[in-house]
């Protein structure tokens, strides 16, 4: 029986309240999130910057729209039994009308959102534009009231630690995010720079994201709770791709690809084929 948007949210609260910290891998499509459930884990996550990367071909400086986020997000969310975190950016617009942004991805069966303080130069060398702390908690007032499932869950994040190049008003805006009534506090940084003292300043579950020097066991120590590895798919497709292409341009023979001659049943082991064509046999003449 498939399992509801309800019951995923519920199981990733209680992901986020277990001990030891759950990464959590990125995926940029439907088969990514599949391969990903198959292979053991618990949640994955959606970003901002697999989606325009994939999607637009896009960098990911706040050009994909509410739309476009949530109709991806829906059909990776739909593919899977295990709860989906998705990039929200910063909530798309105003606190007085963020709760259509809340609606849409509850109604595209995503577990958890994150909305952010940033309001600009993400990803690029332009000087960071933060949105004010006050202004910040409101979108999150206004986020917690909009959701009609009590157990979707709204992530707070802050770009303070590197962008205004100061922990202590990371630590203090994630407190004031998660007062206002966001259910865990994202913290973008890198969890290395990040300490056990700092981690218990926050009053509340955290969430980083992963860097090539994570690791479950030391982001456990931390007292992380989750951490995602958000380009984590999407880089190994890159590499992937990338290379094939190469190969194939120089050769210009299928026969020479090796590993990459796949055949396409391969693929049923993470699609659902047999379920179909199970299900079809009802119904033909």
């Amino acid at each position: 029986m498939k399992t509801t948007a309800e019951q995923k949210r519920i199981r990733l609260k209680e992901i986020f309240l277990r001990e030891g910290c759950t990464p959590v891998p990125g995926v940029y499509d439907a088969l990514g999130a599949r391969m990903a459930e198959k292979t053991g884990f618990d949640a994955i996550y959606l970003g901002s910057f697999a989606t325009a990367t994939s999607v637009l071909g896009q960098p990911d400086a706040g050009c994909v729209t509410m739309t476009e986020m949530v109709s991806h997000a829906k059909n990776v969310a739909n593919s899977v039994d295990i709860p989906l975190i998705c990039d929200a950016e910063n909530g798309f617009f105003h606190a007085a009308n963020i709760w259509r942004t809340v609606r849409e991805f509850e109604m595209a069966g995503v577990a958890a959102i994150h909305i952010e303080d940033h309001e600009f130069g993400k990803h690029t060398s332009l000087p960071p534009v933060l949105l004010d702390t006050d202004r910040m908690c409101k979108k999150i007032e206004a986020a917690v009231a909009a959701r009609t499932d009590k157990n979707f869950m709204i992530i707070a994040r802050t770009d303070a630690g590197w962008a205004m190049q100061s922990f202590d008003e990371m630590i203090n805006r994630a407190n004031r995010y998660l007062e206002a009534g966001a259910d865990v506090a994202f913290l973008a940084h890198d969890p290395s720079y990040v300490t056990k003292e700092m981690r218990d300043r926050v009053k509340g579950p955290v969430l980083m994201t992963g860097s090539h020097l994570s690791s479950a066991k030391r982001d456990t120590e931390t007292g992380l709770n989750v951490t995602i590895y958000y380009p984590l798919l999407i880089n190994a497709a890159f590499v992937a791709m990338k290379e094939v292409l190469e190969q194939f341009k120089e050769t210009q023979d299928a026969s020479k690809l090796g590993k990459y001659n796949v055949p396409e049943k391969a693929l049923y082991e993470y699609i659902p084929m047999d379920e179909f064509i199970e299900k079809s046999k009802k119904f033909l003449l």
